[in-house]
């Protein structure tokens, strides 16, 4: 069982130096991009009201070596005016203590992948990032299913508790699995399957329908024996057991560009529309179409505007692409924080995990 900032007694940590791991692997400014990052800041707020101490830690993008254009030092302004207050930035992520102890109350630290003992679990890299604070705090559940020194080595070193952000992630995604209220709807798109062929297998028995969109349905479309030209396929040795569900429905009709299929039909983008209105429960992972591209985000678009419109069912939606293409309904003159049932993850390949039933080592670690 993970123990929660939410459930501590507040004497435990006030004062204290928190090493807090968060996701700041953001490649954009965008609004949608930033998602993630706002989403940790109420555990920052908690620990600030405590007095604590916050050193902050996390990465950025797959570097090798170090790479300027995916240093954190940007973020340090972010945060300084999310949680007004200065934000101080070390560039490197393994200062010896002393050197900050006298700084500003927050501190950033440089991109943690610099170091390539961050994604070799090393312990002796969590053992010198553990000399950065009395305890330690995970709230980065989208990195969570990496075995990471700053994700797993670093809990036998520190004592650790769950931030708010991720014990809200597990909060919705154990509603999504385990206490759902049917007919519960599952959809996928993107573009590779063995990215979510693990949640087909998971919810093959759970889900009422399974909706394939996306260059996802190329590879089925392409097993079913359609022609799909040039469109983008996945080598799948057991696609065709896939077809045998009787659960997933695939595009009726879709659109080509360059003889490539870009996005779903009108009358797909009905039918998906019609399930999804009378879902209790919908869990969406990956596009639904190429969105980006002017004349091809209609799928993309009707599927948000059938989960905004549905005000009954419990969603959650996650996936970094899928976020982005929150931008497509700015025009409805809605908020996300105002859609009570809607729950956007910050997790992409975290969520797939935890949704096909994998175990996360991150959160193995916190339950120890």
């Amino acid at each position: 069982m993970i123990n929660y900032l939410s459930a501590i007694n507040p004497e435990n940590i006030a004062g204290k130096t928190c090493l807090l791991r968060v996701d700041l692997n953001i490649n954009t400014k965008t609004k949608e991009e930033m998602y993630r990052l706002d989403s940790t800041i109420p555990t920052i707020r908690f620990l600030q009201k405590l007095g604590c101490r916050i050193h902050i830690i996390s990465h950025r993008g797959r570097p090798e070596g170090k790479d300027k254009k995916l240093s954190l030092r940007p973020f340090a302004k972010l945060l300084a005016k999310k949680v007004g207050s200065k934000v101080g930035f070390f560039p490197y992520c393994n200062p010896e203590r002393r050197e900050v102890q006298t700084k500003t109350q927050i501190v950033l630290f440089e991109n943690l992948r610099f170091d390539f003992r961050e994604e070799a679990n090393d312990i002796n890299f969590a053992k010198e990032l553990a000399g950065l604070g009395d305890i330690y705090i995970n709230d980065a559940f989208a990195v969570s299913h990496r075995e990471n020194a700053s994700v797993c080595a670093i809990t036998k070193f520190l004592p650790f508790y769950g931030g708010l952000l991720l014990e809200k992630e597990i909060e919705h995604l154990e509603r999504a699995v385990k206490t759902y209220e049917p007919p519960l709807t599952l959809i996928l798109g993107g573009i590779k399957i063995k990215d979510k062929g693990d949640i087909i297998k998971y919810f093959k028995e759970k889900a009422n329908t399974i909706l394939i969109g996306g260059g996802l349905a190329n590879t089925f479309l392409k097993a079913r024996g359609e022609d799909v030209k040039n469109s983008i396929v996945d080598e799948v040795k057991d696609i065709k057991d896939y077809l045998l569900y009787n659960n997933i429905l695939l595009p009726e009709d879709i659109k080509f560009h360059d003889n490539k299929i870009l996005d779903i039909g009108p009358k797909t983008i009905q039918k998906f529309a019609n399930i999804i209105s009378e879902s209790k429960t919908i869990i969406w992972s990956g596009p639904i179409g190429m969105f980006e591209k002017h004349g091809y985000e209609k799928g993309t678009k009707g599927v948000w505007q059938a989960i905004i419109k549905n005000k009954t069912a419990f969603s959650l939606v996650g996936g970094g692409e899928t976020t982005a293409s929150i931008k497509l309904v700015s025009d409805f003159g809605f908020r996300i924080s105002d859609l009570r049932n809607l729950y956007i993850s910050t997790g992409g390949g975290a969520m797939l995990d935890y949704l096909s039933g994998k175990t996360l080592p991150g959160i193995t670690a916190l339950n120890k």
